[in-house]
């Protein structure tokens, strides 16, 4: 197991390890920069799978959603 403690990936800063695995691999425990957080395993974190606790996301689809609203209405 890689030690993550104190690490930061993206929006995630890893606080703890968790005490639960998830699929047999070590877990984390990460606090989001927005104040969020959320359980991630650690080659998640590594390879950059997971970045935020979801907030990342929901930012993106706020962004396209004015978009694809003028696209369908044909103002784009």
């Amino acid at each position: 197991m890689i030690d993550e403690l104190g690490n930061k990936y993206s929006r995630l800063y890893v606080i703890a390890l968790a005490d639960e695995r998830i699929n047999g691999q070590a877990a984390w425990i990460c606090e989001c920069q927005c104040g969020g957080s959320r359980v991630v395993r650690g080659n998640l974190l590594r390879k950059g799978i997971t970045r935020s606790c979801g907030c990342l996301v929901r930012e993106r689809v706020a962004k396209q959603a004015p978009m694809a609203a003028a696209i369908r209405c044909g103002h784009a």
